[in-house]
């Protein structure tokens, strides 16, 4: 098989906590396993103050330590709803108009001790260097998530992803989100739940709303159960971290699941 490659910005990451809200929650804010798609794009937007989009595949793998329940804030109010002084705990002003807000408390699960290793994959090529500086030097402090979670960058490695055809089986090391077509190339077990997840939108120019487009992923369990097997064809990343001393191992070489 004639050898194919592609330019990749790897970024070895850390949260101490995070949520990535899944957007059908309503009355508890459920958590994503690992953040979805349209998050990690988002924030390499930020970091490198792109202003339109730049497109891109990324790669999302990882692990967390634990999950937890917590509390917040949660206001819920309505354009249209008037202020009635024993039913509304807020008064809020819109011109002359009254309007009323309730302020309590709702359940939300957030992830403990996050550890990220992503692939950005921009189409241009020469986007590379530009997002790896970006991811260096942001424009602004980085979350991922929330506005308040915070993240750690620990590593921003330009590599090379290679289009191998495996000579031994390959286990996927990580928490991985693979895209259903390529989980069905592969061809080994599932049992992994099936996500919609987002990955970048336009705004509808009637309605002002932005329509998402989505990718159908799994979220395979890294670790024995899930091997690539021999002679599948699949993008490894075999280049060292240069300046990584943080917690991970990071085996090599590594498959990357571009969506």
């Amino acid at each position: 098989m004639e050898s194919e490659t592609k330019k990749a910005v790897r970024i070895i990451a850390y949260q101490n906590m995070a949520s990535y809200r899944v957007p059908s929650s309503l009355a508890i804010k459920e958590s994503y396993p690992l953040p979805p798609y349209s998050s990690v794009i988002g924030m390499v937007h930020a970091a490198c103050g792109f202003e339109s989009y730049v497109p891109m595949q990324v790669s999302i793998q990882g692990t967390c330590q634990s999950h937890v329940s917590e509390l917040y804030t949660r206001y819920e109010f309505g354009q249209h709803t008037k202020y009635e002084a024993g039913r509304h705990q807020i008064c809020l002003k819109n011109g002359e108009k009254k309007l009323g807000m309730n302020r309590g408390v709702a359940p939300i699960e957030l992830l403990v001790d996050v550890y990220l290793i992503l692939h950005i994959i921009p189409d241009d090529e020469a986007m590379v260097p530009v997002i790896a500086e970006g991811m260096l030097h942001p424009k602004n402090y980085l979350s991922l998530g929330r506005h308040e979670d915070l993240i750690r960058i620990d590593a921003v490695d330009i590599c090379e992803l290679k289009k191998t055809e495996l000579e031994d089986s390959l286990v996927v090391p990580y928490d991985a989100y693979i895209p259903v077509q390529e989980r069905e190339r592969l061809g080994f077990a599932s049992y992994a739940t099936v996500y919609k997840l987002h990955k970048n939108y336009t705004i509808d120019p009637n309605l002002q709303i932005r329509l998402w487009d989505s990718v159908r992923a799994q979220l395979v369990k890294g670790g024995a159960e899930s091997e690539i097997e021999e002679e599948e064809i699949v993008w490894l990343d075999d280049t060292p971290p240069k300046n990584y001393v943080g917690e991970l191992k990071i085996g090599l070489p590594m498959p990357v699941f571009g969506a």
